[in-house]
C-alpha cells in the first residue's frame, strides 16, 4: 500500500481530486492495518489544576501518617 500511495502522489494525469480520495484512503487503511507505525500520534495533556489537587491531597496524607 505505501508504494501504490507513492506511485498515486508521483501520477501527475489524473484528477486531483479523485487521487487525493484514493490517497486518503490507503493511507487511512494503513493507519488501521499498522497504527504503530501508521498511525497518529497522541498527546495527553494534565490540567495543572488538578496536578495541585493531587498534590495537596497526598501532602494531607503524609502529614496524617506522620502524626500517627
Amino acid at each position: 500500500m505505501a508504494d501504490e500511495v507513492m506511485e498515486i502522489a508521483d501520477d501527475k494525469s489524473g484528477d486531483p481530486a479523485r487521487d487525493r480520495l484514493r490517497l486518503d484512503t490507503r493511507k487511512w487503511l494503513l493507519s488501521k492495518a499498522l497504527p504503530k507505525i501508521y498511525g497518529d500520534r497522541q498527546t495527553h495533556e494534565i490540567e495543572l489544576g488538578a496536578n495541585e489537587r493531587l498534590l495537596s491531597l497526598i501532602e494531607a496524607g503524609l502529614t496524617r501518617a506522620n502524626q500517627r
